[in-house]
């Protein structure tokens, strides 16, 4: 094994936010393991880099490219990061192993360590273990992994908390709050480097979350409507659709991701489709219920 004190480790985790949480034990392992080492972590979205902040896990370098956006620019900082001569090379277990193997092949560290180095990835595990296992097993070759089962964790902080609380009102406060995310989940596209073709292969259907806000209305909490810029004209249908009450307080593209991670803490539950930010509101200990669809 390399010298720890000598040790750069790139970690590549260019995915979304529910991704990126299950990452996050493999990152503390990393630390764990070497704690002297300089660590950098190659993200797609500028919005993964708080959650990443959000773990307190010492992290030394973030670095954001989206490939399919700008090319030029994503090979430029990708030259950038061969220079540095990385020890260890890392994709996250999600990461289709061509992808992988393009990246690693342009950054060129010494060593490759993962499913992608084997040919694998998480795909073609046929769900023997979970997300976050999977990507802990990827680095068993050099690092000590704990016995005990570990989970993703993340933080907030009292000030932001603070100013989450004064929008969702101190009378509203009294209740148990439901957190509702009233969208369909990231979109998919058919074509990646044209950016066309919008698909919801996960959407449950403002229909159904309007129902499911007007059944919670009637009881007595207080509904947190959940969501980022995506889903604003989402929240015209449940205004036209359901009798909206004081104790429904609109979040939808008001909230920064710290802002998020801080009224997630403050939810007794929080309802969705498989999104990021339901495995937000798990990594703080907020119960959660998610709606599967047929993909």
């Amino acid at each position: 094994m390399i010298n720890s004190k000598k040790t750069k480790i790139l970690v590549e985790l260019m995915h979304g936010m529910g991704d990126t949480v299950c990452a996050l034990p493999m990152l503390k392992v990393l630390r764990m393991n070497f704690p002297d080492s300089e660590i950098t972590v190659l993200i797609k979205f500028a919005s993964t880099a708080d959650i990443i902040g959000a773990s307190h896990i010492a992290i030394d370098h973030i670095v954001c490219i989206d490939i399919y956006k700008d090319i030029s620019r994503s090979l430029s900082v990708l030259w950038e990061l061969r220079n540095r001569k990385f020890d260890y090379g890392i994709s996250s277990c999600i990461t289709p192993v061509r992808k992988a193997n393009f990246f690693m092949k342009i950054v060129k560290p010494q060593y490759i360590v993962g499913w992608q180095n084997q040919g694998l990835f998480f795909d073609f595990l046929e769900d023997k273990c979970h997300f976050v296992e999977a990507n802990l097993l990827s680095i068993k070759e050099i690092c000590n992994i704990p016995q005990r089962k570990l989970y993703p964790k993340i933080y907030t902080d009292e000030i932001t908390i603070t100013k989450i609380r004064e929008k969702i009102g101190a009378e509203n406060l009294k209740k148990k709050i439901v957190g509702i995310c009233i969208g369909n989940a990231d979109y998919s596209l058919k074509n990646r480097f044209l950016r066309t073709g919008k698909v919801y292969t996960r959407s449950w259907g403002i229909q159904n979350m309007s129902a499911l806000i007007q059944l919670l209305a009637q009881e007595n909490v207080t509904i947190a409507l959940i969501g980022g810029k995506a889903e604003i004209p989402l929240v015209d249908y449940i205004r036209n659709h359901i009798l909206v009450s004081p104790k429904i307080v609109n979040f939808v593209g008001k909230t920064t991701i710290k802002e998020s991670i801080a009224l997630a803490s403050l939810c007794d539950c929080i309802f969705g489709v498989d999104t990021g930010k339901q495995h937000i509101a798990d990594a703080l200990g907020t119960k959660t219920v998610s709606v599967f669809g047929p993909t």
